[in-house]
């Protein structure tokens, strides 16, 4: 595959993830309860490189009147891919709360795959890594990873609203 193949590639592929990304509530959110911690990135602060392979969304919002903050990233490159995900808050609330079993739900996001974990910066960081290598060569493969950052998207936004939730009731 050469250069300009691959770029066209990789843009479907970040224009599907922005799109599930963005995708407004549906029926099975409400059927879920998801729609009561469902929060959407920030469309102007959204980047997407896809020259350099990289996408990031951040999400910051508010519960119980606690502020937290949420990049998703995806970096591309050759035959890697990465999944980020970094949550931060200002006053170390969630930081704490997450350090201890709540985190699981995330863990263990992408079932086999068990993310790097760093405390680093005021916030703490999420990594996997996939082999890439045949990411383009079908659409089902692209699909897990499209579908798989909403999932993200979700599983982190419950957590750190089931998190804020149980802190505020503790006070």
């Amino acid at each position: 595959m050469d250069q300009q193949e691959l770029l066209r590639k990789r843009e479907i592929f970040f224009n599907e993830i922005t799109d599930v990304m963005f995708r407004p509530k549906s029926k099975i959110d409400s059927l879920y309860d998801i729609e009561k911690y469902l929060s959407y990135p920030i469309e102007d602060e959204m980047f997407s490189d896809v020259k350099h392979g990289e996408l990031v969304f951040v999400i910051r919002d508010e519960y119980f009147g606690k502020n937290f903050e949420v990049m998703l990233s995806i970096w591309q490159v050759g035959t890697k891919l990465k999944i980020g995900v970094c949550m931060k808050d200002e006053n170390q609330h969630l930081l704490n709360i997450l350090m201890g079993d709540e985190q699981a739900e995330i863990l263990n996001a992408f079932e086999d795959v068990q993310p790097k974990v760093r405390n680093v910066y005021g916030g703490i960081f999420y990594d996997w890594y996939f082999d890439a290598t045949h990411l383009y060569d079908s659409y089902q493969i692209q699909e897990t990873f499209v579908m798989n950052m909403r999932h993200i998207q979700l599983r982190v936004l419950n957590t750190i609203y089931d998190a804020l939730k149980a802190a505020s009731i503790q006070v």
